[in-house]
């Protein structure tokens, strides 16, 4: 008995995140100090010093990637006074997760031969 090799591709199409969003997120991730402070905030909200101590990073280093995470809204950020808190954005996390769960997973990828 053959089995169907399509029967559980998804199309990219059906990604719930736009190739933009997705390259963009990536991107964002790709930089060791951005994944280095994402990991640092899947740990909890942290203000910007905390992340400086942790990273070994300037404040305007710090900043600058704060910046880049906050834009393709990988983190969000609350402010008290003049303190600023960072923290992860669980519903965009969601968002690329299950997009990448779709992209990545090999039970969606079809396994066929080109015939020319």
């Amino acid at each position: 008995m053959r089995v169907d090799a399509t029967a559980h591709v998804i199309p990219i199409d059906e990604i719930t995140l736009s190739r933009t969003d997705m390259a963009s997120v990536l991107k964002t991730l790709g930089d060791a100090n951005r994944l280095l402070i994402f990991g640092l905030l899947r740990q909890g909200e942290r203000c910007v010093c905390d992340i400086e101590s942790a990273t070994r990073l300037p404040q305007n280093l710090v900043s600058h990637h704060l910046r880049a995470l906050r834009e393709v809204g990988l983190i969000e950020c609350r402010r008290d006074g003049r303190w600023a808190y960072y923290a992860i954005n669980l519903d965009t996390l969601r968002r690329v997760r299950d997009a990448l769960d779709v992209l990545l997973n090999p039970n969606t990828v079809a396994i066929t031969h080109a015939s020319c």
